[in-house]
C-alpha cells in the first residue's frame, strides 16, 4: 500500500508517517465548500460541535452567522448554562470539527484566511486561541475533519479551498508539534468537498470523500502501519450522487456509510463486509414519506446501537434511523413528533450512561436547542433552549403516593421543578442526602448527589420501596411523595 507523500512544510518536529485514527468522532460529516441546487448552505454542517471532557458532560460550540462562537456547558447540577464567547474578538470563524474528547484542540477554520487554527482548553476550563498549523497562507482549505490516534496522535484531515485536495496534519504526543502530509490523489486528481472518518476495523481506518463536481464516493484507507493508500471509488450502482455522508461502525459491527442524495435528498447505505474486506453499495434505505435531508450525523446511543439523525432539507425537522444488531435500519422518523421548530444543523454527541445528546440549531433564531435521549427506552426528549435552566434527562421516573410522606426531610424550589432530600433510609455510606429532581407534581428523575454508582443501580419501584442500595449493609435510598405547587426553604 502506498504511503502517504510527505509535503516540505513542518512545524518543529521531525517528518513522520500518518498514524492509526481513532473510531470516535462527535461530528462525523463535513459540509461541501459549495452547494449544489437543493443542498443546505455551505459550512451549515459545521457549525455545531459537542465535546466530551473527562469526567464531565457535554459541552456545546456553536459558531453564528458572524463567524464567532458561543459555548454551553453544564454546571455541577447538570444544567445547561451560556458560558460566553469562544474567545473574545477572535476573527471569524467557517467551520469548526472535534475529536472524542473536550480536553484536546478544537480544531477551527478561518472564514477568510481558509488557515487552520488549534483552540486549547485551559486549566480553568475555557479556551485558549493555539497556533495555526503548518501550511502556506496561499493554499486555503474548504472542510476539516479530526480525529486521535489510538498511539496519541492527533490527525487532521483539511481539503482545499481551491485544489479540492486532502491533506493531512499530524500532531507527535509528546512534542505537540505538527507535520504536514499531502495525501495520495486519485489518477484524476478528483476535487472533493465532503471527508468523513472512522469505522476502523482490522486496524484498518477508513476516510470517505465525496467527489465536488461528480458527488460520488471515495475511499482512502490507513493500514495498520499507519500509511495511507490510494484513493479509489467505492460502489455506487446507479452512479447518484452524494452531498453529505457520515461513516461509523454498525451496530453489527460492519462499517456504515450513510449517504444523503445529492438530488433526491434520499438517504442511502454503502457498507462493508469485514470478511472479505470488500464495500457494497446497498441503495436506499427506507423513507415511507419520502422527507428530503440535507444532513446526517451519528453516533452510538441507547442499547448500543448506531443511530443517524438527519435533517430534513424542506421542512427542517430532525428525523432519526436506527440501526439493529442484526443490521436492519429502521424507516426513517422524526425524532420527536410533534416538534415543528425548524433547525438549520444539527450535531450528535454522547451522554452519561450509554446515551445521547443532539443540538438543533434553530433557522429562526441561530440558537442550539437541545434534544436528550432516554438510555433504557432509547425515546427522544426535545429538552429546550440551551441558555434556559434545563434539568437533567431522566434515568428512571416514577409516580409516587403518600405512603413514603414521613421520608422527606425537606425540599427547595429550583428553575423547572424542585429538589427533595430524602431522610430515613436515604442516607449514603459517606452521610450525604440523595438528592431527587422533581419535574412535575407526583413524579421524581433520579440523580447521583455524590454516588455516582447509584445511577446504575436504579430501579423504579411503588412509593417506599427501595430506588438503589448504596452498599452492602447500608440503608436503601426510598421513593417520597412531592406535593407540586409548595415548597420550603432548606
Amino acid at each position: 500500500m502506498a504511503t502517504a507523500r510527505r509535503a516540505s512544510a513542518t512545524y518543529g518536529m521531525p517528518p513522520a508517517r500518518a498514524r492509526l485514527l481513532l473510531p470516535f468522532l462527535l461530528l462525523a460529516g463535513v459540509c461541501a465548500s459549495r452547494a449544489h441546487p437543493g443542498e443546505a448552505a455551505p459550512g451549515e454542517a459545521q457549525r455545531l460541535v459537542i465535546l466530551q471532557a473527562a469526567g464531565k458532560g457535554p459541552e456545546v460550540v456553536v459558531l453564528g452567522a458572524d463567524g464567532q462562537a458561543q459555548r454551553y456547558r453544564q454546571d455541577a447540577e447538570r444544567r445547561w448554562l451560556g458560558a460566553g464567547a469562544l474567545i473574545p474578538a477572535a476573527p471569524p470563524l467557517g467551520a469548526l470539527a472535534a475529536g472524542e474528547s473536550g480536553e484536546g484542540p478544537l480544531i477551527v477554520l478561518g472564514r477568510d484566511d481558509g488557515r487552520i487554527r488549534l483552540v486549547l482548553r485551559n486549566e480553568h476550563g475555557g479556551w485558549d486561541a493555539g497556533p495555526v498549523l503548518p501550511d502556506a497562507p496561499a493554499h486555503p482549505f474548504s472542510a476539516i475533519a479530526t480525529a486521535m490516534a489510538a498511539d496519541g496522535f492527533r490527525q487532521v484531515i483539511a481539503l482545499g479551498r481551491d485544489d479540492g485536495l486532502p491533506t493531512l496534519f499530524m500532531q507527535h504526543p509528546s512534542t505537540s508539534a505538527w507535520t504536514r502530509f499531502d495525501l495520495a490523489a486519485d489518477a484524476n486528481r478528483t476535487r472533493f468537498s465532503v471527508v468523513a472518518l472512522g469505522a476502523p476495523q482490522a486496524g484498518q481506518l477508513h476516510a470517505l470523500l465525496l467527489g465536488r463536481d461528480d458527488g460520488q464516493p471515495y475511499l482512502l484507507t490507513q493500514a495498520k502501519s499507519g500509511t495511507w493508500g490510494r484513493i479509489e471509488a467505492l460502489p455506487n450502482g446507479e452512479q447518484t450522487p452524494f452531498s453529505a455522508v457520515a461513516l461509523a461502525n454498525g451496530s453489527d459491527g460492519y462499517p456504515q456509510a450513510l449517504c444523503l442524495g445529492r438530488d433526491d435528498g434520499q438517504p442511502y447505505l454503502l457498507w462493508k463486509d469485514v470478511v472479505t474486506r470488500r464495500w457494497h453499495g446497498y441503495g436506499a434505505l427506507a423513507n415511507p414519506e419520502h422527507i428530503r435531508l440535507s444532513q446526517v450525523a451519528t453516533g452510538s446511543g441507547a442499547g448500543n446501537l448506531l443511530q443517524a439523525l438527519c435533517l430534513g432539507r424542506d421542512d427542517g425537522l430532525i428525523y432519526q434511523l436506527v440501526h439493529s444488531s442484526n443490521g436492519k435500519w429502521s424507516p426513517l422518523a422524526a425524532l420527536v413528533p410533534g416538534d415543528a421548530r425548524r433547525y438549520a444543523a444539527l450535531a450528535v454527541g454522547s451522554a452519561p450512561a450509554g446515551a445521547l445528546v443532539a443540538i438543533g440549531l434553530g433557522q429562526a433564531d441561530g440558537a442550539p436547542y437541545l434534544f436528550t435521549q432516554d438510555r433504557t427506552t432509547g425515546a427522544w426528549t426535545a429538552a429546550g433552549l440551551l441558555t434556559a435552566a434545563i434539568p437533567p434527562a431522566p434515568s428512571t421516573l416514577a409516580t409516587l403516593s403518600a405512603q413514603a410522606e414521613q421520608a422527606l426531610m425537606g425540599r427547595w424550589s429550583r428553575p423547572g421543578g424542585e429538589v427533595v432530600l430524602l431522610a430515613a433510609g436515604g442516607m449514603g455510606r459517606r452521610g450525604q442526602v440523595a438528592a431527587q429532581w422533581v419535574s412535575a407534581p407526583g413524579a421524581i428523575i433520579v440523580s447521583y448527589a455524590g454516588h455516582e454508582e447509584w445511577r446504575e443501580r436504579i430501579t423504579p419501584g411503588p412509593a417506599g420501596t427501595a430506588l438503589c442500595q448504596p452498599d452492602a449493609g447500608g440503608p436503601p435510598v426510598t421513593m417520597a411523595r412531592v406535593a407540586g405547587g409548595s415548597s420550603d426553604d432548606f
